[in-house]
C-alpha cells in the first residue's frame, strides 16, 4: 500500500468522525431543546385540555399499565377507595381494558402513513387509594411520569425521553434513556439510566443502579442486602450510609470515604469509569 493511499484513509477515517461527532452534537442539542426544532423539543408540546375519557371503577385492580406514546402519566391518591381514570387528548387512539384484578390503558399508533407533527401531547391520569399495594406498569414513549406517595406499591416505569418523578413507594424499578430521576423514600430500587441525574432522599433496603452519563446523588442508604452502584461518566455522591461497607473503585477521579465500616453485614460496590465519589457519615 502506498503513502498516498494510506494517508487517503486516514483522511477519511478523521473526516467520517468529525462527520459524526457534529451530527450527535445536533441531535443533543435538538433534544435538549437548546436548538428550536419543535419535532424534538419535549418543552414545546402543550398539555392537551380536551377531556376524552373519564371513568371510575369500584373495583381495586392488582396491576394497573399504562402505556403512552406521546403524553404524561400521573399516578396520584384517590379521596375514596375507589380507582378514578381520566384521560386528556385530542384523540381517541387509546384502548381501556379491565377485568377483576387489571386494568389497561394503551394507546395506538395511527394506521397507515402519516407525517405530521402533534400540536399538543396527551394526559393520563390515574387515581388510587394511598393504601394501595398494587403493581404499576407505566410507559411512555415522550413524556413525564409522576406518582405520589404509595409506599406500599411496586412501580415499574420505562421511559425513552423524559423525567420521572416518584415520591414514594415500597419497590421502584426505572428505565430510562433520556431525563433525570427523582426519588423520595422507597425500600428497593432498580435503576437503568442512559443519561440524566437520579436523586434519591431514601433507600432502606436494597439498590441497584446503572447511569451511563449523569450524576448520582443519594441522601441516605441503609442496606439489608449487598447492592450495587456504576456510573461511567458522572460523579457519586451519598450523605449518610448504615449498615453497609463502600468498596469504591473509580478508573479516573477522586475517591473520598468517611468512616468505612469494614465489619458491616453488606457492602456497596461502586464502580466509576470517569468521576467523583464522596461518601458522608
Amino acid at each position: 500500500m502506498t503513502k498516498t493511499s494510506k494517508g487517503k484513509k486516514i483522511f477519511l477515517i478523521v473526516l467520517l468522525s468529525v462527520l459524526v461527532l457534529v451530527l450527535l452534537g445536533f441531535m443533543i442539542s435538538v433534544i435538549m431543546g437548546f436548538l428550536p426544532i419543535r419535532a424534538f423539543n419535549l418543552a414545546s408540546y402543550k398539555v392537551s385540555s380536551q377531556l376524552a375519557y373519564e371513568d371510575v371503577f369500584d373495583a381495586s385492580f392488582q396491576k394497573i399499565k399504562v402505556d403512552a406514546t406521546l403524553g404524561d402519566i400521573e399516578v396520584l391518591p384517590s379521596t375514596d377507595e375507589k380507582t378514578h381514570i381520566a384521560i386528556y387528548s385530542d384523540s381517541s387512539l387509546f384502548d381501556v381494558e379491565d377485568n377483576d384484578s387489571d386494568l389497561s390503558i394503551v394507546f395506538r399508533e395511527e394506521e397507515g402513513f402519516h407525517f405530521s407533527v402533534p400540536n399538543t401531547k396527551d394526559l393520563i391520569k390515574v387515581y388510587v387509594p394511598v393504601s394501595t399495594s398494587g403493581s404499576f406498569v407505566l410507559e411512555s414513549d415522550c413524556g413525564d411520569v409522576t406518582v405520589e406517595e404509595f409506599s406500599n406499591a411496586i412501580f415499574d416505569v420505562t421511559t425513552n425521553m423524559g423525567d420521572v418523578t416518584i415520591t414514594g413507594a415500597n419497590q421502584i424499578g426505572v428505565d430510562n434513556d433520556m431525563g433525570d430521576i427523582t426519588v423520595g423514600t422507597v425500600r428497593n430500587l432498580k435503576v437503568i439510566q442512559d443519561m440524566g441525574d437520579l436523586e434519591v432522599d431514601s433507600i432502606s433496603s436494597r439498590l441497584s443502579i446503572e447511569n451511563d452519563m449523569g450524576n448520582v446523588f443519594l441522601k441516605e442508604v441503609s442496606l439489608e442486602y449487598d447492592s450495587k452502584l456504576t456510573v461511567n461518566l458522572g460523579n457519586v455522591e451519598i450523605e449518610k450510609v448504615s449498615n453497609a461497607y463502600i468498596d469504591a473503585k473509580v478508573d479516573l477521579g477522586d475517591v473520598d470515604i468517611s468512616n468505612n465500616n469494614r465489619k458491616a453485614s453488606h457492602t456497596l460496590t461502586i464502580k466509576g469509569d470517569m468521576g467523583d465519589v464522596q461518601i458522608g457519615n
